[in-house]
Order: C-alpha cells, then sequence, then structure tokens
C-alpha cells in the first residue's frame, strides 16, 4: 500500500472518530437535587419584588437548555422563625394556560402549566400542584400528603394539622 493511500485512510479514521467524540451537546434539563432556603437578610414585604431577597440559593429550573429563554423559572427560598418564603420567576410565553378542569381531574393539573412543589421535613413527604384551570376559570391546587416513618414525639402533632387553600 503506498504511503499517501495509508496516510489518507489514517486522516479519515482520525476524522470520524473526532466527529463521534465530539458530538454537539444535546438538549439537557436542569438537574437540581435540591432547594436551599437561606435565611432572611431583613425583614421581608410580600410585593412581587426580589429587591429584598438573599438570592444566593437560587435555582435555575429547566426541561431543555436550549429553550431555557422562553421556559424555565428561577427559584427561590428563604425563611425566618415563622414564614417559608418562595419566590419564582417564570419565563413561559404563554402562562397560566392549562386545560385540566379542576372540576372533574382534581389530579391531573401537573400535565400542562403548574407549579409543582415536593415538601419533605422530618414528618412527612407532600406533593403540592398549583395552577390555572383555564377550563375551570379559578385557581386550583392539589395536595397529596405520603406520610413516612414519624418521630413518636411529633406523632400527637398531626391531629392538629390543617391545609389551608
Amino acid at each position: 500500500m503506498k504511503l499517501h493511500t495509508l496516510l489518507g485512510l489514517a486522516l479519515a479514521l482520525a476524522l470520524v472518530l473526532g466527529l463521534a467524540v465530539a458530538q454537539p451537546a444535546r438538549a439537557q434539563q436542569s438537574n437540581n437535587n435540591g432547594l436551599h432556603a437561606v435565611p432572611v437578610p431583613k425583614k421581608v414585604v410580600i410585593d412581587g419584588k426580589l429587591d429584598d431577597w438573599d438570592l444566593s440559593g437560587q435555582l435555575d429550573v429547566y426541561a431543555n437548555f436550549k429553550t431555557r429563554n422562553n421556559y424555565s423559572a428561577k427559584v427561590a427560598a428563604m425563611y425566618d422563625q415563622e414564614n417559608f418564603y418562595l419566590a419564582i420567576v417564570w419565563h413561559d410565553p404563554t402562562p397560566m394556560f392549562n386545560m385540566v378542569d379542576s372540576n372533574f381531574d382534581i389530579g391531573s393539573g401537573w400535565k400542562s402549566d403548574c407549579l409543582q412543589l415536593r415538601l419533605k421535613t422530618d414528618m412527612v413527604i407532600g406533593d403540592v400542584t398549583c395552577w390555572y384551570s383555564t377550563a375551570a376559570k379559578k385557581l386550583s391546587q392539589n395536595l397529596q400528603p405520603v406520610l413516612t416513618a414519624i418521630p413518636q414525639q411529633a406523632a400527637g402533632q398531626l391531629d392538629d394539622a390543617q391545609v389551608v387553600t
């Protein structure tokens, strides 16, 4: 085999291997395993503005990295002695559009625009889904608590628990 043919084959093989290794990045969703709530830096005013918030624990949430500028949310949490604060800034060209009719199918709000939270404490895990039901023309929420192992000293506290909607 001639030297230039051998070099040509080697170059072609290197090019094919290089293309196989250097594939373009595939679409990826954000990989968030927990939201870190931080202490409030000062008194929080509930006014829709976040200029008094500590956003150091903020997460970017998106289903597809390539469409994150149109479909995503920034989520932050803070706490003080009495309250847990949650801020969400959405990017969505059609916000609050969910055709699940909460009058007939309260458990399926997650199938379209909604806010889903999984709250986990030392006592319970709860799934919360909130959405505007376009079909029913009202705000809707679904809370599904899932009990876990409850410490004996906290078991009596569940009798007094209430869900406020």
